[in-house]
C-alpha cells in the first residue's frame, strides 16, 4: 500500500468516527426529549390531578386527600431526582463526546500535516530523480554505446575480412563496405 492510500483510509476511518459518534449524540439528545417530555407530560397529569383533588375537596376525604398529596409530592421528588440524574449523565457524555471530538479534530489534522509533509518530500523526490535520471542515462548511453559500436564494427570487419579472403572477393566487396577506409581514419 501507498502512503498516500494509508493515509487516505486513516481520514476516512476518522470521519466515519466523527459521524457515528455525532448520530449517537443526536440519538442521546433525542432520548432526553422524550424522556423530559414524558416527565412533563406526568407532571402535569400528577398537578391536575393535584389541583383536581384541592378543588373537589369536599368530596373526598380529608386523609384520603393528604395521602395522595404525600404520594404525588413523593412521586414528583422521585420523577425529579430521575431528570436530574438523566441530565447529569448526559452531561457527561456530551463531555466525552467534545472530547472524543476535538481528539478526533487533532488526529485529522496530523493527519493532514503528515500527508503535507509526504506530498512535499515525494515532489522533491520525483523532481531529484528526474534530473538524476537524464544525467545518468546520458553518461551511460556514451559509455554503453561507444566502446560497444567500436567494438562490433572491428568484429564485422575481421569476419568479413577473413571470411571473404578466403572467398577471394575482398576486393569487390571492400569497395561496397569502406569499414576499412573508416578504420583507418580510426588509427
Amino acid at each position: 500500500m501507498q502512503p498516500i492510500q494509508v493515509l487516505t483510509e486513516i481520514r476516512n476511518y476518522s470521519g466515519a468516527t466523527l459521524q457515528q459518534k455525532s448520530l449517537e449524540k443526536a440519538s442521546l439528545e433525542h432520548n432526553l426529549q422524550e424522556i423530559q417530555q414524558v416527565t412533563t407530560t406526568v407532571l402535569n397529569s400528577f398537578n391536575s390531578s393535584l389541583k383536581t383533588l384541592e378543588t373537589t375537596q369536599t368530596n373526598f376525604n380529608e386523609t384520603a386527600q393528604k395521602q395522595s398529596k404525600e404520594s404525588l409530592k413523593h412521586l414528583k421528588t422521585i420523577l425529579n431526582d430521575l431528570l436530574d440524574q438523566n441530565k447529569t449523565e448526559i452531561a457527561k457524555i456530551q463531555h466525552e463526546m467534545n472530547q472524543n471530538n476535538q481528539q478526533l479534530s487533532e488526529i485529522n489534522q496530523t493527519i493532514t500535516e503528515t500527508m503535507d509533509q509526504v506530498f512535499k518530500q515525494l515532489n522533491a523526490e520525483i523532481k531529484r530523480t528526474n534530473q538524476k535520471l537524464t544525467f545518468r542515462t546520458v553518461l551511460t548511453n556514451l559509455y554503453a554505446s561507444v566502446p560497444t559500436g567500436v567494438v562490433v564494427v572491428v568484429l564485422m570487419w575481421l569476419l568479413h575480412y577473413f571470411y571473404l579472403r578466403s572467398q577471394k572477393e575482398v576486393s569487390i566487396l571492400m569497395h561496397l563496405f569502406p569499414l576499412h577506409q573508416l578504420l583507418n581514419k580510426l588509427k
